[in-house]
């Protein structure tokens, strides 16, 4: 019995994964494609256990219309047709391949539940990319040139000893 509702329970828990990720029952307004919703990383383990409802009134996120206007960082970011979600920003890289990784196990869960969720695209960038229009030339670094050698008594005793240059 008990082993049952665990399985209900997990069960539930991949249909809210489903509804979020998918977007397509209770209410979601689907985010338009030109837009973006991003959401704090620490929202990602609270997905596996939150109701749809829960989940977007404790994560509501924020709504931008193109990832230029994202804070500088690291980004976690699902995209699947409409959906552009993106979860940042992370500071550091090995803390987004944690984010990545968890997310990835629970999409992975959704498409077992609903194997019609496919084309999506997991993915770890840092955000905002700015796009240059000359290739980046690193300055090649000036050599110093070499002082001339001293000259004179103490010039001539160092370079006898081996101190000198």
């Amino acid at each position: 019995m008990l082993y049952k509702m665990q399985q209900l329970i997990l069960a539930k828990r991949v249909q809210v994964v489903v509804l979020l990720l998918c977007g397509a029952a209770m209410g979601l307004q689907a985010v338009p494609a030109a837009s973006i919703r991003v959401i704090e990383p620490a929202a990602i383990p609270y997905m596996r256990f939150l109701s749809k409802a829960e989940f977007d009134q404790r994560y509501p996120g924020q709504k931008l219309e193109t990832t230029a206007a994202l804070k500088p960082g690291w980004y976690v970011s699902y995209v699947h047709e409409s959906l552009n979600y993106y979860f940042g920003p992370v500071l550091l890289q090995a803390t987004g391949v944690d984010y990545k990784a968890q997310l990835e196990a629970l999409v992975a869960a959704a498409v077992v539940q609903r194997p019609s969720i496919e084309g999506y695209e997991l993915a770890l960038t840092y955000e905002p990319q700015l796009e240059s229009e000359e290739p980046a030339v690193e300055p090649k670094p000036e050599v110093a040139p070499e002082p001339p050698p001293e000259t004179g008594f103490w010039g001539f005793v160092r370079r006898i000893l081996g101190f000198g240059r």
